[in-house]
């Protein structure tokens, strides 16, 4: 039997005249399910037996509407100025209307869900700016002249052939002739 017709089955046998225990035990049920339906059929409610939704009423973490539109509505009017458009930018307009800007997480969730935040073309797959270069297939630098790193191991080599050349160490000489 299906649950509402159930609900219905007892606070009816209830309004007969029969006693709660034996409409419960019949039914198959508990003493507390029988109490929950019988209140809520005196409440007047004419849809009494329907289940009530399980989400809560109230979000106690959840921004304000007032504090999202806030936000959607100085981040659309910054991008309409050409100004900068950040977390930072958000907060100083806060300051200057006199009102205490949310954390920068809040206001980037926000951004988020309202569908304003702006996509990196330079790096669109999300990732940051490359350190090496060569791995990015960018070259900052013609490919005829040497790289300033090649020019300074250059630089470092002859460098530190000819210190070794003048000290004279014992296990180094200024030419392969002289070891022979």
């Amino acid at each position: 039997m299906e649950e509402e017709k159930l609900r219905k089955l007892a606070i009816g046998q209830y309004l007969q005249g029969k006693t709660p225990v034996s409409i419960y035990q019949e039914l198959g049920r508990t003493k507390p399910w029988f109490f929950k339906w019988l209140h809520r059929y005196q409440s007047g409610n004419s849809e009494w037996y329907k289940d009530e939704p399980k989400v809560p009423h109230y979000h106690p973490q959840e921004t304000p509407l007032e504090m999202r539109k806030l936000v959607s509505n100085i981040r659309i009017k910054l991008e309409g100025s050409y100004s900068q458009i950040g977390t930072s930018a958000i907060k100083w307009e806060f300051q200057k209307l006199g009102s205490i800007p949310p954390s920068d997480r809040t206001i980037n969730r926000i951004l988020k869900r309202e569908g304003l935040l702006k996509k990196n073309s330079l790096y669109p797959q999300g990732g940051g700016i490359p350190v090496f270069y060569r791995d990015s297939g960018l070259q900052p630098y013609s490919p005829g002249r040497p790289h300033r790193a090649e020019i300074y191991q250059r630089r470092r080599t002859v460098l530190f052939a000819q210190h070794h050349r003048s000290l004279q160490s014992p296990g180094l000489s200024s030419s392969p002739a002289e070891e022979r």
